[in-house]
């Protein structure tokens, strides 16, 4: 027999000892026909996330024998279960608004050590300078937000230190449509042949997105301007009216990914010509049913309506004088002008704008529409029109119309034909 010792100063090579194996030493005895024999090392589990490691067993002390190589390396393998990942999805939602994920991740041998993370990465349909941001990269289920639509990949990462596990989700935006907060134009008359200016401002959830704005004009033409910033913002632009009228104006907002939002200004611009004739005129209508809202006065009431009215520009004035008188019998309902803010004349159609009192009391704005049938237009069908809308100054209220819901645009206002009298358009 032969013999060889494994002292406990055996070298080391990664592992280490104490930590990850105890030191052992001892002897061995060959008999002349063995060929190897087994040393017993304790390896020290856990469960740490950690690369495989490595220690070395040293022989020597030999007797009545060679020892022909004296080291050996012995391999401590990790065995520690890679992370279980789980990203959820896929998703769907709309740009600028969070999308919550359901991702989930877990370790089996490190719950308490492993880390996780996630990262996206653009897709198809996303413009150039796109952003997103997670509420939590770490947490599993953060909320996800992006600046443009399109599709978008989320991945969940998952790490033991070691081992990395991952998953990847799918996350399809769609696009949400500018939203106009406000219109801008001016509220005073315009002569006509002046430049005016109007604005609109507008929000989108797509910061990212581009936009222009469309004004259309109410006179057969469209002006497009452009926002000067990516997503919220406003457009301006400007305009020369050459025919007095009253005009209304829309405006329709467009992204870069054909969402839109279109609105009418509710400020008609008004625009009028001191030089373009002046409008007269006196007979009766009849009022029909829900005319009147006035419920102490009239409401309810129908029957015949004497008016009786006249509207000029006096020479070198802005501000148009004349005085309105109307008086609804059945309804005990007797207004009367106190002053006058425009007058616009166009062709054979006139409305002018003032305020004035019912039954002596004021605070009460009218606008009166008037249509001359004698004056050769297109459009005139020969009678003579007039209708008067009478609302509280302050709160805006309607008191009385006798075309009740019709437009104030003075192109669309349907006046009322004329049961008796005249109205005379001068030039």
């Amino acid at each position: 027999a032969a013999g060889v010792t494994f002292p406990a100063t055996a070298g080391t090579s990664c592992a280490t000892p104490g930590t990850d194996y105890l030191t052992t030493s001892g002897s061995l005895t060959f008999l002349a026909a063995d060929t190897d024999q087994t040393i017993t090392v304790t390896v020290c589990g856990d469960n740490l996330a950690e690369p495989s490691e490595t220690f070395v067993v040293n022989l020597s002390a030999n007797t009545r024998s060679t020892i022909s190589d004296g080291q050996g390396l012995a391999t401590i393998t990790n065995d520690d279960a890679a992370p279980v990942v789980d990203a959820g999805g896929d998703y769907t939602g709309s740009e600028g608004v969070a999308v919550p994920l359901d991702g989930s991740a877990s370790d089996a041998d490190d719950p308490s050590s492993f880390t996780r993370s996630w990262s996206y990465a653009n897709g198809s349909g996303v413009d150039a300078g796109a952003t997103c941001v997670f509420s939590s990269t770490t947490a599993e289920d953060p909320t996800f937000t992006c600046t443009d639509d399109g599709t978008y990949r989320v991945t969940l990462t998952a790490s033991d230190g070691t081992n990395s596990t991952t998953d990847s989700a799918n996350v399809v935006l769609a696009n949400a449509n500018p939203v106009i907060t406000s219109m801008t134009a001016p509220v005073a008359p315009q002569p006509i042949n002046t430049t005016v200016t109007v604005s609109t401002a507008f929000t989108d959830a797509g910061s990212n997105d581009q936009h222009t704005c469309d004004f259309a004009w109410d006179d057969g033409t469209t002006t497009t301007g452009i926002a000067g910033s990516t997503g919220s913002g406003s457009c301006s632009t400007t305009h020369k009216f050459t025919t007095p009228g009253v005009y209304g104006i829309t405006v329709t907002v467009r992204d870069d990914d054909l969402g839109y939002d279109t609105e009418s200004f509710t400020t008609y611009v008004v625009v009028y010509d001191p030089a373009n004739g002046f409008v007269t005129g006196g007979g009766f209508v009849n009022v029909v049913a829900g005319s009147c809202k006035l419920a102490a006065v009239c409401e309810g009431a129908t029957g015949k309506a004497n008016f009786g009215f006249n509207a000029q520009y006096k020479k070198g004035a802005n501000v148009p004088t004349g005085q309105t008188e109307f008086q609804f019998q059945a309804g005990d309902l007797n207004f009367h002008s106190e002053d006058y803010q425009w007058l616009v004349v166009s062709g054979y159609k006139a409305q002018y704008r003032g305020t004035g009192t019912i039954n002596g009391t004021a605070g009460y704005s009218f606008l009166l529409t008037a249509y001359d049938g004698d004056v050769k237009a297109t459009g005139n069908d020969g009678y003579d029109k007039f209708r008067i809308k009478i609302w509280l100054t302050n709160s805006g209220t309607v008191v009385f119309d006798n075309r009740m819901g019709k437009s104030d645009d003075m192109d669309a206002a349907d006046p009322q034909a004329l049961a008796g009298g005249s109205i005379v358009v001068h030039k």
